[in-house]
């Protein structure tokens, strides 16, 4: 710490993506991570209910704006672009409201952010920042200042952005766990470097691995897997040591950082098991709702071609984790997104999702082949496609496969509002939703490597010399950090969030002495169609295959 930090209010915020209290809470109990747990110890606490839907692009935005995605404009990693039917990927330059370090640094506030997902491309700030998840590689420019990359691998020896869940399967558990753990202390290790060096106000890191680790290893995590029992004890506990090392590298951050700084350890949603995989596009085709345009031949090309990929992914290990896509690959990539749906004849169709169903109803004067008639028409359609999704049932097992269908205005609100689905279609427990057609399956079973998937409620645990300690917090929501924050370092809430400071966390005699303060400050207005100028086709591809490495593209 350096000398003149200490009397002043300072916030450091460690994100473990994907963390949840089904797993820390009888971990912490044992002893099996007694870092968190002397942070648990003295903190609020409590259930962090996150975005609909879960996923990192939208919670984490809504973290760093704290606003709905019907304000900063994000539902998925990927855009609704109105007056088609395409989608494109998004990044920092998508986001249609203020970030927080950026708010901060207009006010004078000194700010270091490592790694936080939709960072990249990173804008300036006052302070430094390296760039998250959507980063296409280590070759861009990712950090702020410009350069500051070079300096970090000449201080730590390494600095790497990702590493896919598929490579689970591809490296054995031990390997992949390994990897994992590398990546995670060379994060570590480049915020410890920041944070001798910089003065600093807020600071935030945030660790994605175990994210990655869940999707691909949660069987080995969770008793409630039914795969659990079946696995190697010795597996299971290899993969459970992630987080003792992760653990440790919180006490060092946390320790660095000092005695008088407010610490927040989150998460931007949780996790649980995933079995099956749902084919909802071909469940619209089934129902009458989707027309299928493609012939036979086409779609018989499509499947040999992708069946012959998933046989290079096997034969050839290690050219997924370390190398670009082949020509046939690409040509897969071109087959499958040429979409095999009749667009004259569809009223309802689904968008490409990493989590829940994202339905757009096919109306006339939006979309190009419109048939829907906007006003009663579309309002009766919608009502009609949510009950009869809600009412679907799982012919092999007789369970619910869908726990709600929402309709958009139900939960978004702001000026764009109109990027977000129509209805937006939840999976119940253990279901994943996918949008690919696949030989006129409804179901499908998940890969060997995917066994975990997100659920709504991630982790928080707020601690410091502000914070009523041994306190539940009820009802917390992933936008109400942004205020809080603010709070913590006396600068004004603006008055279009729509989060709330947790002030039933902090102790009376600070909100006294520091009462909330508020400035007006709007939205910023939405494009008509989003743009991307910043990923190449080649960059494209990079982030397209980071994705489905994580399940997150079918």
């Amino acid at each position: 710490m350096l000398a003149d930090q200490a009397d002043r209010d300072r916030v450091l915020v460690i994100g473990v993506d994907g963390a949840t209290f089904d797993l820390l809470l009888p971990w912490i109990e044992e002893g099996f991570l007694p870092n968190i747990a002397a942070i648990w110890r003295r903190s609020s606490y409590g259930s962090l209910r996150s975005t609909i839907p879960p996923i990192t692009a939208s919670a984490w935005t809504s973290f760093q704006t704290g606003k709905n995605p019907g304000k900063h404009g994000l539902f998925d990693f990927t855009q609704y672009r109105p007056g088609s039917y395409d989608t494109s990927f998004a990044n920092a330059n998508s986001v249609q409201a203020e970030p927080l370090w950026q708010v901060l640094s207009r006010h004078g506030k000194r700010v270091v952010v490592i790694n936080v997902p939709v960072t990249y491309p990173p804008k300036p700030v006052n302070g430094y920042m390296i760039s998250g998840m959507l980063t296409p590689s280590v070759d861009a420019e990712f950090t702020h200042p410009p350069g500051l990359y070079e300096e970090l691998v000449r201080e730590i020896g390494d600095y790497q952005i990702f590493l896919p869940a598929r490579a689970a399967l591809q490296m054995g558990t031990r390997d992949f766990v390994d990897r994992l753990r590398y990546l995670t202390q060379k994060r570590a290790e480049a915020a410890l470097f920041l944070m001798r060096r910089a003065d600093w106000d807020f600071f935030m890191v945030h660790f994605q691995s175990s994210d990655v680790l869940q999707h691909a290893l949660w069987s080995h995590l969770d008793p409630g897997h039914p795969r659990f029992f079946s696995i190697p004890q010795a597996d299971r506990e290899y993969a459970r040591s992630y987080y003792a090392e992760l653990d440790g590298l919180i006490g060092q951050i946390v320790a660095e950082a000092g005695v008088d700084v407010t610490v927040i350890l989150m998460s931007d949603h949780g996790f649980g098991p995933a079995r099956r995989r749902f084919h909802i596009n071909q469940w619209l085709a089934n129902e009458g709702y989707l027309s299928i345009g493609a012939s036979n031949l086409r779609k018989r090309t499509i499947e040999r071609a992708e069946s012959f990929v998933r046989t290079v992914d096997v034969l050839k290990l290690r050219r997924r984790l370390l190398t670009p896509f082949s020509d046939r690959e690409k040509l897969v990539r071109r087959l499958t997104q040429e979409s095999l749906i009749d667009w004259g004849a569809t009223r309802v169709y689904a968008l490409p999702c990493s989590a829940v169903g994202r339905l757009q109803i096919n109306c006339k004067d939006r979309e190009p082949s419109g048939l829907v008639e906007q006003g009663s028409e579309y309002q009766r359609l919608r009502s009609e496609v949510a009950e009869r999704l809600q009412q679907w049932r799982d012919p092999e097992t007789g369970d619910a496969v869908v726990e709600q269908v929402l309709e958009r205005e139900d939960i978004y609100s702001g000026p764009a509002s109109g990027l977000m689905p129509d209805l937006i279609a939840e999976p119940a427990e253990g279901y994943q939703i996918a949008t690919r057609f696949k030989g006129g399956l409804l179901f499908s079973p998940l890969a060997e490597d995917f066994t975990g998937t997100h659920r709504m409620n991630g982790i928080l645990i707020l601690a410091g010399p502000h914070v009523v300690p041994e306190k539940h917090i009820h009802g917390a929501q992933i936008v109400d950090l942004f205020p809080t924050i603010l709070a913590l370092l006396g600068l004004p809430l603006s008055s279009d969030l729509d989060g709330r400071a947790l002030t039933e966390a902090l102790k009376e005699e600070y909100l006294q002495a520091h009462p909330l303060q508020w400035e007006d400050r709007e939205s910023a207005p939405s494009e008509d169609t989003p743009t991307d100028t910043t990923y190449s086709a080649e960059d494209a591809d990079e982030i397209a295959d980071r994705l489905k490495g994580l399940g997150y593209l079918d």
